[in-house]
């Protein structure tokens, strides 16, 4: 990327997704159907066959988030009130079992309109709370103050599904029983690998390869981790309260955006889950308008809904176009998806160029720990975990929950994007893993099997002989 575009625009991903998938929020996104005046300015999309990123006007964000801060979250009787919105639009859509795929849309609507404050509040998080302690702690210690009082103190999903499990295989009497508890597991937490790319439905038996191996006493030690995990959290922020005496104002700010970084773990739950229904309803849609489940994932949501209650498909060159690259494009709260000359012309202004030839990169570190020395794994997909041995150094452009397993074998992590409050920050961080992100360009400079050092201590990642 140009120097230029760097500095006006913010990225995410690339990451592999389907148009359906992640379509539901684009219009919530552009503001068209948010009732809570909530939009991200100057956003667009590149899906460039199958791998999905967008950007955005970073600074024009920013400002927003920052505005989504004061007006909905730091007023107590404001945040109560959405919360409940949040929650009553989290149980309806939870309840949903109709096959009308016009009802199932609005819901889903319904829950990313209120979901989309704690999205664009959590952009802006670290800025706003670095504005309110920068006069009580010193330039050097801003990150690692903000890494502590913003990080998660109650259990992330992947961590409720662990415990959940772990003391499953702690009530087990025998095999049988075993089995009885694994099975409701898996209908509990069965979506939990999903992503915006495919759903996947993990049996009793993919539950039984975490347990595998695990006497009781090691499963007593995994929910004592966890657990421990989430004291430390809250050791370590009171610590740092009182280490630079912190006023309750600071304070009771910080409780607020951290709990606002949770509901958006919450969120991302509640949208792996609804991806179940999604799939269920894309099957009838296929059995009835004879088109493949595939072709109706590079339909829109609203395409879809158009499909359902009139019939209108979409032409095969478009769906092939699309296949090959669109760019969804966000304008007065609307977004057009463009194809062809038009998408390409955008792709190629885009375009990341950058220096292969460095040796070294640096990050931001946002879980610390000591010195690794390592071998490269590029992923850039999650889809294929074999490809990763355990005690590598995982590399990949971000991560999304269903890099989960990528996660629990790495020695240690680095991203191309991402920053204190990104989902390679939260689990890298829950899993004890050291982890430098936003390097812009680590993917590319690195290669499979390279020997390289990752030193959280100066947020730097480089080759060595």
């Amino acid at each position: 990327m140009s120097r230029a575009i760097s500095k006006e625009l913010e990225q995410w991903g690339p990451i592999d997704s389907k148009i359906l998938y992640h379509s539901f929020f684009i219009l919530p996104w552009a503001g068209k159907l948010n009732s809570y005046d909530i939009f991200w300015p100057g956003t667009f999309g590149i899906l460039d066959h199958d791998r999905l990123t967008y950007r955005w006007d970073k600074v024009a964000v920013e400002r927003h988030g920052l505005q989504i801060i004061k007006r909905w979250l730091l007023p107590a009787q404001i945040r109560r009130q959405v919360w409940k919105v949040y929650m009553k639009a989290k149980k309806e859509l939870n309840q949903f079992q109709s096959e009308s795929v016009k009802e199932l849309y609005d819901k889903f609507i319904q829950f990313w309109n209120i979901a989309l404050i704690p999205e664009t509040a959590n952009y802006s998080a670290p800025v706003f709370l670095r504005n309110q302690i920068r006069k009580f702690v010193p330039k050097n210690n801003l990150d690692e103050v903000l890494e502590a009082l913003l990080a998660l103190d109650r259990p992330s999903f992947h961590q409720e599904s662990d415990l959940e499990l772990f003391k499953a295989g702690l009530r087990a009497r025998n095999k049988k029983s075993l089995t009885t508890l694994l099975e409701k597991h898996s209908q509990n937490w069965g979506w939990i690998e999903n992503s915006y790319y495919e759903t996947r439905r993990l049996t009793r038996n993919d539950f039984y390869q975490r347990l595998k191996g695990l006497n009781k006493k090691r499963l007593k030690f995994e929910i004592q981790k966890i657990e421990n995990y989430i004291k430390s959290v809250k050791k370590r922020k009171a610590d740092i309260i009182k280490k630079f005496k912190l006023p309750k104002s600071v304070i009771n700010q910080a409780e607020i955006l951290s709990f606002s970084i949770w509901w958006q773990d919450d969120r991302k739950a509640e949208v792996w889950r609804t991806l179940y229904k999604i799939d269920n309803l894309l099957r009838l849609t296929s059995r009835k308008y004879r088109i493949s489940l595939n072709d109706l994932q590079y339909y829109t949501a609203e395409e879809w809904v158009d499909l359902d209650t009139t019939g209108k498909k979409l032409s095969n060159d478009e769906i092939n176009q699309r296949k090959k690259l669109c760019v969804i494009s966000m304008k007065n709260k609307e977004y057009k998806i463009l194809t062809g000359r038009a998408a390409a012309k955008i792709a190629k202004k885009y375009q990341t160029r950058n220096n292969v030839n460095q040796g070294s990169v640096t990050g931001i570190t946002v879980s610390r720990g000591p010195l690794v020395i390592g071998r490269a794994r590029i992923m850039l997909s999650a889809r294929n975990p074999e490809k990763m041995k355990a005690g590598e150094v995982l590399i990949t452009t971000m991560t999304e929950p269903d890099y989960i397993v990528l996660m629990r074998k790495a020695k240690a992590i680095v991203t191309d994007v991402g920053g204190l409050m990104s989902h390679a920050a939260v689990v890298s961080r829950e899993l004890g893993v050291p982890c430098i992100v936003g390097t812009k360009i680590a993917t590319t400079i690195f290669k499979n099997g390279d020997r390289i050092e990752v030193d959280t201590s100066k947020g730097m990642v480089r080759k060595i002989k």
